[in-house]
Protein backbone atom coordinates (compact mmCIF):
# COMPACT_ATOMS: atom_id res chain seq x y z
CA UNK A 1 0.00 0.00 0.00
CA UNK A 2 2.94 2.41 0.87
CA UNK A 3 4.12 2.09 -2.47
CA UNK A 4 0.67 2.71 -4.54
CA UNK A 5 0.42 5.83 -2.12
CA UNK A 6 3.80 7.10 -3.93
CA UNK A 7 2.77 6.34 -6.90
CA UNK A 8 -0.67 7.91 -6.11
CA UNK A 9 0.82 11.28 -4.53
CA UNK A 10 2.88 12.53 -7.46
CA UNK A 11 0.09 12.42 -9.60
CA UNK A 12 -3.23 13.77 -7.30
CA UNK A 13 -3.18 16.40 -4.87
CA UNK A 14 -4.69 13.55 -1.99
CA UNK A 15 -4.45 10.60 -1.95
CA UNK A 16 -7.10 7.84 -0.08
CA UNK A 17 -6.38 4.02 -0.62
CA UNK A 18 -8.38 1.64 1.32
CA UNK A 19 -7.54 -1.95 1.87
CA UNK A 20 -10.65 -4.54 2.60
CA UNK A 21 -9.74 -8.61 3.56
CA UNK A 22 -12.58 -10.82 4.41
CA UNK A 23 -13.43 -13.91 4.95
CA UNK A 24 -16.73 -14.66 5.36
CA UNK A 25 -18.48 -18.75 5.90
CA UNK A 26 -22.17 -19.20 5.53
CA UNK A 27 -24.34 -22.23 6.73
CA UNK A 28 -27.99 -22.70 6.23
CA UNK A 29 -30.56 -25.33 7.45
CA UNK A 30 -33.67 -25.84 5.85
CA UNK A 31 -36.40 -28.09 7.81
CA UNK A 32 -33.76 -29.20 10.04
CA UNK A 33 -31.03 -30.65 7.11
CA UNK A 34 -28.27 -29.20 6.15
CA UNK A 35 -28.77 -27.35 2.92
CA UNK A 36 -25.96 -25.27 2.34
CA UNK A 37 -22.22 -24.08 2.64
CA UNK A 38 -20.48 -21.65 1.48
CA UNK A 39 -16.96 -19.84 1.74
CA UNK A 40 -15.47 -16.84 0.41
CA UNK A 41 -12.01 -14.94 0.75
CA UNK A 42 -11.37 -11.48 -1.32
CA UNK A 43 -9.30 -8.80 -1.00
CA UNK A 44 -10.14 -5.59 -2.55
CA UNK A 45 -8.27 -2.16 -2.87
CA UNK A 46 -10.04 1.27 -3.49
CA UNK A 47 -8.30 4.18 -4.65
CA UNK A 48 -9.70 7.51 -4.63
CA UNK A 49 -7.44 10.96 -6.07
CA UNK A 50 -8.31 14.22 -5.62
CA UNK A 51 -6.99 16.54 -8.30
CA UNK A 52 -7.92 20.05 -8.92
CA UNK A 53 -11.19 19.60 -6.66
CA UNK A 54 -12.46 16.64 -8.73
CA UNK A 55 -12.32 13.15 -8.00
CA UNK A 56 -11.01 10.15 -9.73
CA UNK A 57 -11.69 6.72 -7.99
CA UNK A 58 -10.61 3.09 -9.49
CA UNK A 59 -11.13 -0.22 -7.30
CA UNK A 60 -9.59 -4.02 -7.90
CA UNK A 61 -9.26 -7.03 -6.15
CA UNK A 62 -5.92 -8.03 -7.65
CA UNK A 63 -3.04 -5.68 -7.40
CA UNK A 64 -1.09 -6.17 -9.65
CA UNK A 65 0.14 -2.96 -12.10
CA UNK A 66 0.37 -0.16 -9.87
CA UNK A 67 1.14 2.39 -12.09
CA UNK A 68 -2.09 1.65 -14.52
CA UNK A 69 -4.04 1.73 -11.38
CA UNK A 70 -3.36 5.09 -10.75
CA UNK A 71 -3.52 6.06 -14.16
CA UNK A 72 -7.21 3.84 -13.92
CA UNK A 73 -8.20 6.87 -11.01
CA UNK A 74 -6.91 9.49 -12.99
CA UNK A 75 -8.85 8.64 -15.62
CA UNK A 76 -12.05 8.54 -14.18
CA UNK A 77 -11.47 12.40 -13.25
CA UNK A 78 -12.86 13.10 -16.32
CA UNK A 79 -16.40 12.71 -14.85
CA UNK A 80 -16.00 15.96 -12.95
CA UNK A 81 -17.03 14.79 -9.81
CA UNK A 82 -16.61 17.00 -6.75
CA UNK A 83 -13.89 16.54 -4.14
CA UNK A 84 -13.69 20.13 -2.90
CA UNK A 85 -14.33 18.63 0.70
CA UNK A 86 -10.87 17.15 0.55
CA UNK A 87 -9.80 14.20 2.85
CA UNK A 88 -9.67 13.85 6.51
CA UNK A 89 -6.49 14.58 9.13
CA UNK A 90 -5.09 12.36 11.34
CA UNK A 91 -6.57 11.44 14.36
CA UNK A 92 -6.75 9.60 17.99
CA UNK A 93 -9.53 6.64 17.02
CA UNK A 94 -9.97 4.58 20.20
CA UNK A 95 -8.85 0.95 20.52
CA UNK A 96 -11.64 -1.51 20.45
CA UNK A 97 -12.13 -4.88 21.32
CA UNK A 98 -13.29 -5.80 17.94
CA UNK A 99 -11.65 -9.06 16.95
CA UNK A 100 -11.49 -12.33 18.86
CA UNK A 101 -8.40 -14.41 18.06
CA UNK A 102 -10.31 -18.15 18.81
CA UNK A 103 -12.24 -17.73 15.63
CA UNK A 104 -9.26 -18.17 13.58
CA UNK A 105 -9.65 -22.30 14.93
CA UNK A 106 -13.61 -22.26 13.98
CA UNK A 107 -14.05 -24.79 11.13
CA UNK A 108 -17.02 -25.61 9.29
CA UNK A 109 -17.55 -28.73 11.56
CA UNK A 110 -17.90 -26.40 14.56
CA UNK A 111 -20.86 -24.30 12.81
CA UNK A 112 -22.53 -27.21 12.04
CA UNK A 113 -22.36 -28.85 15.31
CA UNK A 114 -23.72 -25.95 16.95
CA UNK A 115 -26.22 -25.44 14.42
CA UNK A 116 -27.57 -28.87 14.78
CA UNK A 117 -27.39 -28.22 18.70
CA UNK A 118 -29.52 -25.34 18.29
CA UNK A 119 -32.18 -27.49 15.47
CA UNK A 120 -32.43 -30.48 17.77
CA UNK A 121 -33.51 -28.10 21.31
CA UNK A 122 -35.96 -26.61 18.89
CA UNK A 123 -37.50 -29.56 17.32
CA UNK A 124 -37.79 -31.62 20.68
CA UNK A 125 -40.08 -28.24 21.83
CA UNK A 126 -42.40 -28.04 18.79
CA UNK A 127 -43.34 -29.52 15.60
CA UNK A 128 -42.69 -26.34 13.07
CA UNK A 129 -40.35 -26.50 10.66
CA UNK A 130 -37.06 -25.46 12.09
CA UNK A 131 -35.14 -23.64 9.88
CA UNK A 132 -31.80 -21.77 9.90
CA UNK A 133 -28.94 -18.97 8.64
CA UNK A 134 -25.53 -18.78 10.55
CA UNK A 135 -22.09 -17.88 9.73
CA UNK A 136 -18.63 -16.07 10.67
CA UNK A 137 -16.62 -13.48 9.11
CA UNK A 138 -13.10 -12.48 9.53
CA UNK A 139 -12.23 -8.93 8.30
CA UNK A 140 -9.22 -6.31 7.90
CA UNK A 141 -9.46 -3.25 7.53
CA UNK A 142 -6.67 -0.40 6.77
CA UNK A 143 -7.49 2.74 5.65
CA UNK A 144 -4.29 5.41 4.43
CA UNK A 145 -4.03 8.59 2.89
CA UNK A 146 -1.83 11.54 1.76
CA UNK A 147 -2.61 13.91 5.37
CA UNK A 148 -1.19 10.74 6.97
CA UNK A 149 -3.77 8.96 8.50
CA UNK A 150 -3.04 5.02 8.47
CA UNK A 151 -5.96 3.23 10.24
CA UNK A 152 -5.95 -0.46 10.38
CA UNK A 153 -8.57 -2.93 12.88
CA UNK A 154 -9.14 -6.20 12.29
CA UNK A 155 -13.13 -7.48 13.36
CA UNK A 156 -14.58 -10.92 14.01
CA UNK A 157 -18.49 -11.58 13.89
CA UNK A 158 -20.65 -15.42 14.46
CA UNK A 159 -24.00 -15.24 13.68
CA UNK A 160 -27.29 -17.24 14.32
CA UNK A 161 -30.74 -16.90 13.03
CA UNK A 162 -32.72 -19.76 14.16
CA UNK A 163 -36.29 -19.70 12.82
CA UNK A 164 -39.53 -21.84 13.71
CA UNK A 165 -42.09 -21.58 10.23
CA UNK A 166 -45.57 -21.72 10.23
CA UNK A 167 -47.47 -24.69 8.51
CA UNK A 168 -47.96 -24.33 4.48
CA UNK A 169 -46.05 -20.49 4.47
CA UNK A 170 -42.70 -19.06 4.70
CA UNK A 171 -44.26 -17.12 7.86
CA UNK A 172 -41.97 -17.44 10.70
CA UNK A 173 -40.81 -16.53 14.28
CA UNK A 174 -36.71 -15.74 14.45
CA UNK A 175 -33.90 -13.69 15.85
CA UNK A 176 -30.65 -13.16 15.35
CA UNK A 177 -27.55 -14.22 17.68
CA UNK A 178 -24.30 -12.51 17.29
CA UNK A 179 -20.70 -12.26 19.08
CA UNK A 180 -17.29 -11.89 18.12
CA UNK A 181 -16.82 -15.60 17.29
CA UNK A 182 -18.96 -19.33 18.08
CA UNK A 183 -20.91 -19.18 21.25
CA UNK A 184 -23.78 -21.39 22.24
CA UNK A 185 -27.08 -19.13 21.74
CA UNK A 186 -28.36 -18.16 24.86
CA UNK A 187 -31.33 -20.57 25.67
CA UNK A 188 -33.66 -17.50 26.76
CA UNK A 189 -33.75 -16.84 22.48
CA UNK A 190 -34.70 -20.31 22.15
CA UNK A 191 -37.30 -20.19 24.39
CA UNK A 192 -39.03 -17.71 23.15
CA UNK A 193 -39.02 -18.40 19.98
CA UNK A 194 -41.23 -21.58 21.19
CA UNK A 195 -43.23 -19.42 23.24
CA UNK A 196 -44.38 -17.04 20.76
CA UNK A 197 -44.52 -20.28 18.09
CA UNK A 198 -46.31 -22.26 20.26
CA UNK A 199 -48.72 -20.37 21.47
CA UNK A 200 -49.51 -18.87 18.14
CA UNK A 201 -49.83 -22.27 16.27
CA UNK A 202 -53.61 -22.11 15.35
CA UNK A 203 -54.79 -19.35 13.05
CA UNK A 204 -57.46 -17.28 14.02
CA UNK A 205 -59.32 -14.36 11.56
CA UNK A 206 -60.18 -11.62 13.74
CA UNK A 207 -61.50 -8.31 12.33
CA UNK A 208 -59.01 -5.86 11.50
CA UNK A 209 -59.66 -2.03 12.18
CA UNK A 210 -56.84 0.43 15.18
CA UNK A 211 -55.33 -1.75 17.18
CA UNK A 212 -52.22 -2.05 19.02
CA UNK A 213 -48.97 -3.09 17.37
CA UNK A 214 -46.09 -4.51 18.88
CA UNK A 215 -43.24 -4.50 16.53
CA UNK A 216 -40.39 -7.21 17.39
CA UNK A 217 -36.75 -6.36 17.24
CA UNK A 218 -36.77 -8.55 13.36
CA UNK A 219 -39.36 -6.28 12.64
CA UNK A 220 -38.97 -3.55 13.93
CA UNK A 221 -36.80 -2.41 10.64
CA UNK A 222 -39.69 -1.43 8.71
CA UNK A 223 -39.71 1.81 10.97
CA UNK A 224 -35.92 2.38 11.42
CA UNK A 225 -35.20 2.10 7.96
CA UNK A 226 -37.54 5.00 7.26
CA UNK A 227 -35.48 6.65 10.44
CA UNK A 228 -32.30 5.96 8.66
CA UNK A 229 -33.48 7.60 5.83
CA UNK A 230 -34.46 11.00 7.26
CA UNK A 231 -31.64 11.11 9.36
CA UNK A 232 -29.89 11.24 6.43
CA UNK A 233 -27.63 14.43 5.93
CA UNK A 234 -27.48 13.86 2.30
CA UNK A 235 -31.47 13.44 2.34
CA UNK A 236 -31.41 16.65 4.53
CA UNK A 237 -29.37 19.05 1.76
CA UNK A 238 -31.26 17.81 -1.28
CA UNK A 239 -34.50 18.21 0.69
CA UNK A 240 -35.32 14.93 0.64
CA UNK A 241 -36.20 14.72 4.39
CA UNK A 242 -39.18 15.67 6.02
CA UNK A 243 -37.48 16.82 9.17
CA UNK A 244 -34.71 19.13 7.12
CA UNK A 245 -35.51 21.99 9.39
CA UNK A 246 -36.50 20.35 12.64
CA UNK A 247 -32.99 20.65 14.83
CA UNK A 248 -34.30 20.98 18.09
CA UNK A 249 -37.93 20.14 17.31
CA UNK A 250 -39.64 17.06 19.10
CA UNK A 251 -40.94 15.04 15.67
CA UNK A 252 -41.47 11.47 18.15
CA UNK A 253 -42.47 10.30 21.21
CA UNK A 254 -40.09 11.66 24.05
CA UNK A 255 -39.84 7.77 24.91
CA UNK A 256 -37.43 7.34 21.73
CA UNK A 257 -33.58 7.74 21.76
CA UNK A 258 -31.42 6.92 18.66
CA UNK A 259 -28.03 7.28 18.18
CA UNK A 260 -25.54 5.82 16.13
CA UNK A 261 -22.90 4.23 18.15
CA UNK A 262 -20.03 2.54 16.06
CA UNK A 263 -17.29 2.50 18.78
CA UNK A 264 -19.65 0.44 20.76
CA UNK A 265 -17.60 -3.29 20.45
CA UNK A 266 -19.88 -5.48 22.38
CA UNK A 267 -21.55 -5.45 19.05
CA UNK A 268 -20.06 -7.59 16.00
CA UNK A 269 -18.37 -4.39 13.72
CA UNK A 270 -17.73 -1.87 15.44
CA UNK A 271 -16.09 0.61 13.75
CA UNK A 272 -13.41 3.16 14.99
CA UNK A 273 -12.50 5.05 12.02
CA UNK A 274 -14.93 5.27 9.24
CA UNK A 275 -13.90 4.55 5.44
CA UNK A 276 -13.53 8.56 5.00
CA UNK A 277 -10.35 8.01 7.51
CA UNK A 278 -11.98 10.12 9.98
CA UNK A 279 -12.34 9.08 13.39
CA UNK A 280 -15.85 7.84 15.09
CA UNK A 281 -17.54 8.17 18.04
CA UNK A 282 -21.28 8.08 19.31
CA UNK A 283 -23.65 10.51 17.43
CA UNK A 284 -27.10 11.50 19.57
CA UNK A 285 -29.69 11.63 16.44
CA UNK A 286 -32.90 11.65 19.07
CA UNK A 287 -33.17 12.75 22.52
CA UNK A 288 -36.53 11.66 24.16
CA UNK A 289 -38.22 12.48 20.77
CA UNK A 290 -36.28 15.56 20.07
CA UNK A 291 -33.91 15.61 16.57
CA UNK A 292 -30.86 16.85 17.41
CA UNK A 293 -28.60 15.67 14.41
CA UNK A 294 -28.36 14.20 10.80
CA UNK A 295 -25.10 11.81 10.72
CA UNK A 296 -22.36 13.18 8.36
CA UNK A 297 -19.86 12.43 5.53
CA UNK A 298 -17.29 14.98 4.86
CA UNK A 299 -19.06 15.76 1.52
CA UNK A 300 -22.26 16.73 2.70
CA UNK A 301 -20.28 17.94 6.08
CA UNK A 302 -19.00 20.69 4.00
CA UNK A 303 -22.11 21.45 1.72
CA UNK A 304 -23.94 22.04 5.05
CA UNK A 305 -20.74 23.88 6.83
CA UNK A 306 -20.13 21.42 9.57
CA UNK A 307 -17.91 18.65 10.12
CA UNK A 308 -18.04 15.19 9.48
CA UNK A 309 -19.19 12.88 12.12
CA UNK A 310 -17.54 9.99 11.18
CA UNK A 311 -20.16 8.56 9.09
CA UNK A 312 -19.06 8.08 5.93
CA UNK A 313 -19.34 4.73 5.09
CA UNK A 314 -19.26 2.28 1.73
CA UNK A 315 -22.08 -0.61 1.35
CA UNK A 316 -19.84 -1.79 -1.47
CA UNK A 317 -16.16 -1.10 -1.96
CA UNK A 318 -16.53 -0.66 -5.50
CA UNK A 319 -18.38 2.71 -5.07
CA UNK A 320 -17.42 6.33 -3.01
CA UNK A 321 -18.36 6.66 0.71
CA UNK A 322 -21.82 8.25 0.97
CA UNK A 323 -23.60 9.13 4.52
CA UNK A 324 -24.32 5.64 6.44
CA UNK A 325 -24.91 4.44 9.93
CA UNK A 326 -23.10 1.56 11.66
CA UNK A 327 -24.73 0.94 14.50
CA UNK A 328 -28.13 2.39 14.66
CA UNK A 329 -29.70 1.84 18.16
CA UNK A 330 -32.63 2.69 19.69
CA UNK A 331 -32.53 2.99 23.59
CA UNK A 332 -34.41 0.57 26.07
CA UNK A 333 -37.13 1.26 27.92
CA UNK A 334 -38.92 0.23 31.69
CA UNK A 335 -40.73 -3.16 30.57
CA UNK A 336 -40.13 -6.74 29.70
CA UNK A 337 -41.21 -8.24 26.90
CA UNK A 338 -43.86 -10.01 28.77
CA UNK A 339 -44.88 -7.40 30.33
CA UNK A 340 -45.59 -5.77 27.11
CA UNK A 341 -47.69 -8.68 25.76
CA UNK A 342 -49.91 -8.38 28.93
CA UNK A 343 -51.04 -4.98 28.79
CA UNK A 344 -52.32 -5.51 25.16
CA UNK A 345 -56.17 -6.13 25.52
CA UNK A 346 -56.26 -6.33 21.38
CA UNK A 347 -53.70 -5.96 18.74
CA UNK A 348 -51.20 -8.04 17.28
CA UNK A 349 -47.34 -8.54 17.57
CA UNK A 350 -45.27 -8.09 14.59
CA UNK A 351 -42.47 -10.94 14.32
CA UNK A 352 -41.50 -10.36 10.72
CA UNK A 353 -42.75 -8.35 7.69
CA UNK A 354 -43.18 -8.86 3.76
CA UNK A 355 -42.33 -5.45 1.73
CA UNK A 356 -40.50 -3.67 3.95
CA UNK A 357 -39.81 -1.34 1.04
CA UNK A 358 -43.14 -0.39 0.39
CA UNK A 359 -44.36 2.90 1.09
CA UNK A 360 -42.22 6.05 -0.09
CA UNK A 361 -39.76 5.26 2.24
CA UNK A 362 -38.25 9.09 2.52
CA UNK A 363 -41.49 10.36 3.38
CA UNK A 364 -41.58 7.75 6.09
CA UNK A 365 -45.03 6.10 4.83
CA UNK A 366 -44.92 2.06 5.35
CA UNK A 367 -47.36 -0.04 4.11
CA UNK A 368 -46.34 -4.23 5.18
CA UNK A 369 -47.58 -7.63 5.15
CA UNK A 370 -47.22 -9.39 8.50
CA UNK A 371 -45.54 -12.60 8.51
CA UNK A 372 -47.50 -13.68 10.77
CA UNK A 373 -49.22 -11.39 12.98
CA UNK A 374 -49.33 -12.92 16.34
CA UNK A 375 -52.57 -11.86 17.67
CA UNK A 376 -53.16 -11.12 21.22
CA UNK A 377 -56.59 -10.74 23.26
CA UNK A 378 -56.81 -9.54 26.42
CA UNK A 379 -52.93 -10.11 27.44
CA UNK A 380 -52.97 -14.01 25.91
CA UNK A 381 -51.62 -14.91 22.21
CA UNK A 382 -54.65 -16.47 21.35
CA UNK A 383 -53.36 -17.37 17.53
CA UNK A 384 -51.41 -16.29 14.36
CA UNK A 385 -53.47 -14.56 11.73
CA UNK A 386 -52.34 -15.16 7.68
CA UNK A 387 -53.06 -12.22 5.14
CA UNK A 388 -53.03 -9.28 7.23
CA UNK A 389 -51.47 -5.82 7.09
CA UNK A 390 -49.98 -2.78 8.77
CA UNK A 391 -49.84 0.64 7.23
CA UNK A 392 -48.67 4.24 8.86
CA UNK A 393 -46.04 7.02 8.46
CA UNK A 394 -43.46 6.91 10.98
CA UNK A 395 -43.89 10.53 12.16
CA UNK A 396 -47.45 9.08 12.93
CA UNK A 397 -46.80 5.79 14.60
CA UNK A 398 -43.69 7.06 16.47
CA UNK A 399 -45.53 9.57 18.48
CA UNK A 400 -48.09 6.42 20.19
CA UNK A 401 -45.86 4.76 21.43
CA UNK A 402 -46.87 2.95 24.57
CA UNK A 403 -43.89 1.31 25.83
CA UNK A 404 -40.47 0.49 25.01
CA UNK A 405 -38.61 -3.13 26.16
CA UNK A 406 -36.17 -3.10 28.52
CA UNK A 407 -33.49 -4.95 26.17
CA UNK A 408 -31.99 -4.04 22.64
CA UNK A 409 -31.48 -7.27 20.25
CA UNK A 410 -29.12 -6.98 17.04
CA UNK A 411 -31.50 -7.12 14.04
CA UNK A 412 -31.51 -6.33 10.71
CA UNK A 413 -30.46 -1.97 10.43
CA UNK A 414 -29.34 -1.79 13.98
CA UNK A 415 -30.14 -2.58 17.98
CA UNK A 416 -33.70 -2.33 18.69
CA UNK A 417 -36.25 -3.33 21.95
CA UNK A 418 -39.42 -4.41 21.27
CA UNK A 419 -41.81 -1.51 20.41
CA UNK A 420 -45.63 -1.21 21.61
CA UNK A 421 -47.45 1.59 19.38
CA UNK A 422 -51.63 2.38 19.69
CA UNK A 423 -54.23 3.00 17.41
CA UNK A 424 -52.05 1.46 14.28
CA UNK A 425 -54.23 0.59 11.53
CA UNK A 426 -54.31 -3.41 10.64
CA UNK A 427 -55.92 -5.13 8.01
CA UNK A 428 -57.13 -8.51 7.98
CA UNK A 429 -58.77 -11.05 5.33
Amino acid sequence: MEKLMQIAKKNANHVLIRNIKEEMTNVSFENGELKNIETSIASNIALTLIKDGKIGFAYTTNLIDREQFVKNALTSLKGGVDGSYGISNSGDPVKLNSYDKSIENIGTSQLVDEAKRTIDYLKTKTDGQVNLEQGMVKEEIRILNSNGVDYSQKNSSYFLYPMVLYPGSYSSVMRAFASKSLKNIDQNILDLLLNLYNSSNKQVCPPGGQMKVLFLPEAFYTIAWRMISALSSENAYYNISPIKDKIGSKIFSSMITAYDNPIDDTMPGSRSFDDEGTVTSKVMLIENGVLQSFYFDRKTAKKMGTKSTGNGYCREISRLPKPDVRNFTIEAGALTLEQMIKSIDKGVIVPSVLGAHSGNIPNGDFSVGLSPGIYVENGEIVGHVNDSMVAGNIYDVLNKVIAIENEKHLASMGCFPAVLFDNINVVMK
